[in-house]
């Protein structure tokens, strides 16, 4: 069966139709990336200046995961799902609209043939049909589909951009803030202790000793503020540290039985586990 022109209208329409949906979907695409890079900035710089407890980092967590989803949902499956007409597309009255506003006098000749063909019925049929095509053959020549400019989403680029020099940024400066917040978010069940203002280097080649010796373990420390007095933390006690110099310290583990595991302590901060094998 031939196509009649209203179906070859109904088709110019819907071709418009699944074309607003991938320019929305599009425009979706570069406003996802720049909402989560923004809100990942955020979140990364309130947990380093705030080093939150487990309970906050959760919330963080599951918000920034739980955001991602919706917006991923809203801005680009959304469309994504209608472009594939699943789902309520825009109908033809609002596409004429969308095209009138692109075209002047066509909104009204579209919103005519439309409503012209819901009457079209009885013995007026004959009448209304031809008033239908005369004014699609004046639509004819009209590209619905240039109502859509896809170049016209490149305004939105600049909410992308600021972001991601952001973020360039802060990798290139302070990546800290990128690498340490984002591992503490991550392990949001875990208790991080507080990070002290100083690093703890220690001096020997290789933590292996054996059984029934001492090792002597050596210490140095970097930083603006040095503790005075640093303490040493294995089964279960705490020992006080020889201090060498300012920043240099030592301890001797006598006759080692089995492998130690140790850790720092200045009376605030504690360091990192290591092991004495």
């Amino acid at each position: 069966m031939a196509e009649t022109n209203y179906d070859l209208l109904l088709n110019k329409l819907n071709e418009f139709i699944r074309k607003y949906h991938l320019n929305q979907m599009i425009r979706g695409l570069i406003l996802f990336f720049a909402l989560s890079i923004f809100v990942f900035i955020l979140v990364i710089t309130m947990e380093y200046i705030g080093r939150f407890d487990s309970f906050v980092r959760t919330v963080l967590f599951y918000g920034f995961g739980a955001f991602l989803i919706g917006i991923f949902a809203w801005l680009i499956l959304n469309p994504f799902l209608k472009l594939l007409a699943v789902g309520k597309q825009i109908s033809h009255k609002q596409a004429s609209s969308i095209i009138g506003e692109h075209f002047g006098e066509v909104e009204d000749k579209l919103f005519n043939v439309l409503q012209l063909r819901s009457l079209s019925n009885g013995d007026s049929s004959n009448l209304i049909e031809a008033s239908i095509n005369q004014k699609i053959d004046q639509l004819k020549p009209i590209p619905f589909s240039l109502a859509i400019n896809f170049s016209e989403n490149k305004r939105y680029l600049k909410f992308l951009i600021i972001p991601l020099l952001i973020i360039l940024s802060l990798a290139a400066f302070e990546p800290k803030i990128i690498t340490d917040s984002s591992a503490r978010i991550i392990s949001y069940s875990e208790d991080f202790l507080p990070q002290a203002p100083y690093e703890i280097s220690i001096q020997n080649e290789e933590l292996l000793a054996y059984n029934n010796d001492d090792f002597v373990l050596k210490v140095k420390l970097d930083g603006e503020e040095l503790p005075n007095n640093l303490y040493i933390l294995f089964e279960e006690q705490r020992y006080l540290i020889e201090k060498k110099s300012k920043n240099e310290f030592s301890f001797t583990f006598k006759n080692l039985q089995k492998n130690l595991v140790f850790r720092f302590f200045d009376g605030q901060f504690e360091s990192k586990t290591y092991e004495l094998r």
